[in-house]
C-alpha cells in the first residue's frame, strides 16, 4: 500500500504527505524477497543439477509475462480513453520489459510500477552465476558479503 500511494503521489493523483513520501523504501524489500524466494527454491533441488539459463528465464517469464502484457494493454487502452497514452516508443520498451533501463521515462510509462519486473529479467539471466558464486562460499564469506552490501 505504501508503494502504491508513493506512485500515485508521483503521478499527481494524490497530494504529498509524510506517508506517501517514503513509499520507495519498500522497493529494496521486494528485490530481496524475490532473490530469497528464487534462491530458497533452488536450494531445495539437487545442487549438481545444472541451471539452464534460458529455461530458468522462460519459466519465470511464463508465470509473470502473460498477466503483465494483459495489464499493459488494459492500461494503454484506458489511458487512450481517459487521458493521453504514452508514445509508441515507450509502449514498445514496456512490451519488451526494457523500461527500467531508461530512468527518465519511468514516470511516463503505462504501468510505472512494473519497472520492477523489467529489473528482475536481468536478475533472472544472472541468477545461475550469482547462485553458483554464493553457493561456493563459506558461511563466513557470505556473512561478510551481506554485511558489505549493507554499507
Amino acid at each position: 500500500l505504501h508503494v502504491v500511494v508513493g506512485h500515485m503521489t508521483a503521478r499527481g493523483a494524490m497530494p504529498w504527505t509524510e506517508f506517501s513520501g517514503f513509499g520507495f523504501t519498500w522497493v529494496p524489500w521486494f528485490f530481496m524477497l524475490s532473490g530469497f524466494v528464487l534462491t530458497y527454491a533452488r536450494l531445495g533441488k539437487d545442487p549438481n543439477t545444472p541451471i539452464n539459463t534460458w529455461t530458468f528465464v522462460r519459466d519465470r517469464a511464463s508465470s509473470v509475462y502473460p498477466l503483465y502484457i494483459v495489464g499493459l494493454f488494459a492500461a494503454v487502452g484506458l489511458s487512450a480513453i481517459f487521458s493521453k497514452p504514452p508514445p509508441d516508443s515507450i509502449i514498445g520498451l514496456e512490451v519488451f520489459l526494457l523500461q527500467s533501463w531508461i530512468p527518465s521515462i519511468i514516470e511516463s510509462t503505462s504501468q510505472m510500477h512494473c519497472w520492477f519486473i523489467s529489473c528482475m529479467v536481468v536478475y533472472w539471466f544472472l541468477f545461475k552465476y550469482i547462485f553458483a558464486g554464493i553457493h561456493s562460499m563459506s558461511q563466513k564469506q557470505v556473512n561478510i558479503l551481506l554485511y558489505s552490501c549493507c554499507l
